[in-house]
């Protein structure tokens, strides 16, 4: 404070107390007249006057899915010396604050995966009395999970059976419906992406397509980055043996006895196993030749009638199959001459007497008769 002299009766004090400066002050004012003086006592007494607290700015904060937030440490400060208390506003469910208690606290946590965003969190200091404030951004950047698939047993299918549909699943972990390929599928199979996060393999095999085929499927979540997964799983045609089959069917036929053959019943294998023939009912004097099914022989005579024939022909596959053809061959009688017995040179005297007995035989066994 200043007091100033006026020069004509009046002398003001002025001044403006500083933020430290509370107190009760007993000022003496003294006056002279230049011999005698007098003096005047009076209390300035000073107010404290409360000050608001300051928080420190702070700046904005990026934290990834999934990852620890590296600690936000909020600080004020109170001109008037006291320790003010900290609170927060706004924050996210993840994040916690802390008032420390001595100036400061602390926001601390960990998003999950389905945080991504931007949040304005407000720091409020308090002296009990006044406020102040700051604000600032707290962004969690989104983190890509890989999908995942689900396994898929090993699988098998015989050649000419419709493969029972194979449903292959994947999932991804942000929500998304990943896209689903597969490798290594065999020319008969088909697959199908049925966009919902499954897809399907159907097909079916031929007769010349046994193996094991290892097959792979791949899922992608298109993601940044696009990130993947993938299973395998072995996928099994098992042989199927098929029957051979006649390269034609054996008409009924008939031909007369003593009449030589060389008929085939060639039959043929899908599967090209080997063949072994066999037959049944043959006329007499014909065979089968067991590895070509070629009959050959000649039809001995007394064979006439009807003779039904089977002819059967097995494969060497896993189980052995055949194929079977019947028919009836009818063998005709063939008359043969007759056959006159040998007879000697005879000798006979003039005048004398003579018999000779002749004989003869027929190979069908009928009678014969002779003629002069």
């Amino acid at each position: 404070a200043t007091l100033t002299d006026n020069g004509y009766d009046t002398a003001p004090i002025s001044g403006t107390p500083g933020n430290s400066d509370a107190a009760i002050t007993t000022v003496t004012s003294t006056v002279s007249d230049g011999s005698l003086t007098d003096a005047a006592l009076v209390d300035i007494v000073i107010t404290n006057t409360n000050r608001a607290p300051l928080v420190d700015p702070i700046s904005d904060q990026t934290v990834a899915e999934g990852a620890a937030l590296t600690p936000v440490v909020a600080s004020a400060t109170d001109p008037d010396g006291t320790i003010p208390s900290l609170s927060a506003s706004g924050l996210p469910g993840w994040a916690s604050f802390v008032d420390n208690t001595d100036g400061t606290g602390t926001v601390t946590g960990t998003p999950g995966f389905a945080d991504a965003g931007v949040t304005t969190v407000t720091i409020t200091a308090s002296d009990g009395t006044l406020p102040d404030s700051t604000t600032f951004d707290l962004t969690v950047t989104n983190v890509n999970r890989p999908p995942t698939v689900n396994a898929v047993v090993d699988q098998s299918v015989a050649e000419g059976d419709a493969l029972v549909p194979i449903v292959i699943t994947a999932t991804d972990a942000d929500g998304s419906f990943p896209s689903l390929a597969a490798s290594g599928l065999p020319c008969w199979a088909t697959f199908v992406d049925n966009l919902d996060g499954t897809a399907t393999i159907t097909g079916t095999p031929g007769y010349s397509d046994a193996a094991v085929t290892t097959v792979t499927i791949n899922v992608e979540d298109g993601g940044t980055p696009n990130l993947a997964d993938s299973t395998a799983f072995d996928l099994t045609v098992t042989n199927t043996n098929r029957a051979p089959v006649f390269g034609q069917d054996l008409l009924d036929r008939s031909d007369p006895e003593g009449t030589s053959f060389s008929l085939g019943s060639a039959a043929t294998d899908p599967d090209l196993d080997g063949l072994n023939y066999a037959a049944t009912g043959l006329p007499p004097g014909l065979s089968i030749d067991p590895g070509s099914g070629l009959i050959t022989g000649t039809v001995s005579y007394g064979a006439a009638g009807d003779h039904v024939v089977q002819i059967t022909v097995m494969d060497d596959g896993s189980p052995n199959l055949n194929a079977v053809d019947t028919f009836t061959w009818t063998i005709t009688d063939t008359n043969r001459p007759p056959v006159a017995d040998p007879v000697a040179n005879q000798f006979v005297a003039e005048n004398d007497p003579f018999s000779l007995l002749l004989s003869a035989w027929d190979p069908d066994g009928t009678i014969v008769f002779f003629n002069d």
